[in-house]
């Protein structure tokens, strides 16, 4: 019987970044006990991570997948039981974000249910990003992925009014807690100031009980965004293309550019009143998961400012554009 840690994310507080290192170090992880499964058809290759198991458990095929690609509930189990099985290490890492989408009691025991058979104890890690920066960089990473995004503040309340109520840190916490056990879920917030000095990686080891990273290789941070700017002009264009492929190879091209020409700062998509409106929706579930689980009497679960100094975003020029554009058009006259 083994121990597992179970990540759930959630999203956008650095899973990427977290599922590469644990793949690029997984014989250091073996010898120090800990099994990172890859072997199976649970194991999504090109994110490093198990999400094709969380993907089998909520009856969801991924579009990524070829069509002539065998994916089924029963085979991802099999396949991971299996293979937990048949390592010698005590303690079993388990990673994606997407397992924090269960939004039911009856999904989370059906997760739970998988390592039942094979585990004396589960643990569940997520770390909680504040819903405001999580919408917004949510916002930019579906654009960079090519997906046809609507603007900012629709974007906002179609997060907003989620079926899953994802940014419902409270529901989620507590519907983990009541699945697994609340001795059994760590609850950490990302944010600077609040994981460990040396990073992310280094405050997930040390849940694990490893203090020392001497002999790991080291991952770069996953998931840069570009300026405000670049990712309004691939939104601008998203929305002319017919699919994914053709969306996603502009992006290609776009990141080949010299983008001396375009605004490289970084700015706010909020608005004072965007924010609030988020932030007020979560205030009193925020404070009572701080006071109730992670026994804070003040109720602060973040502790970043509400009113950042980063500048609002102004919009994007037809000049700006008209720039992007000629460029990807001289790009492409030189290389024909």
């Amino acid at each position: 019987m083994k121990k597992v840690w179970l990540h759930i994310g959630t999203h956008k507080t650095g899973t990427t970044t977290l599922q590469k290192f644990f793949f690029k170090n997984r014989e250091v992880l073996l010898q120090r006990g800990l099994y990172y499964p890859t072997e199976g058809s649970y194991f999504f290759q090109e994110g490093k991570n198990h999400s094709l198991l969380a993907h089998a458990l909520r009856s969801e095929r991924p579009e990524f997948l070829p069509d002539n690609l065998t994916f089924t509930l029963e085979g991802c189990v099999n396949d991971i039981q299996a293979d937990i099985r048949k390592s010698d290490a005590p303690e079993i890492v388990i990673s994606s974000e997407h397992f924090s989408f269960n939004s039911s009691k009856e999904e989370v025991e059906r997760l739970k249910n998988v390592f039942d058979p094979i585990a004396s104890e589960v643990h569940v890690i997520l770390y909680l990003r504040r819903q405001d920066h999580r919408i917004e960089s949510g916002y930019s990473q579906m654009i960079k992925r090519g997906y046809r995004v609507a603007p900012f503040e629709s974007f906002i309340q179609w997060m907003l009014n989620a079926p899953d109520q994802s940014l419902d840190y409270e529901k989620k916490v507590k519907l983990f807690a009541d699945v697994f056990g609340a001795k059994n879920v760590t609850v950490r917030i990302f944010e600077k100031s609040q994981i460990h000095p040396q990073g992310l990686i280094c405050d997930f080891m040390n849940i694990l009980g490893i203090s020392q990273l001497t002999e790991f290789k080291q991952v770069q941070d996953a998931n840069i965004s570009p300026s405000t700017e670049v990712l309004e002009i691939l939104r601008y264009v998203n929305s002319f293309y017919p699919n994914v492929h053709s969306r996603k190879l502009f992006a290609q091209l776009f990141e080949n550019l010299t983008l001396d020409g375009l605004d490289q700062t970084r700015y706010s998509l909020y608005s004072e009143a965007l924010r609030e409106k988020t932030l007020g929706n979560y205030r009193d579930s925020n404070e009572r998961l701080a006071r109730n689980f992670l026994n804070r009497p003040d109720g602060r679960l973040f502790h970043d400012s509400e009113n950042p100094n980063t500048p609002i975003y102004p919009g994007l020029s037809g000049k700006a554009l008209t720039w992007a554009l000629s460029q990807i058009i001289l790009r492409q006259a030189q290389h024909s």
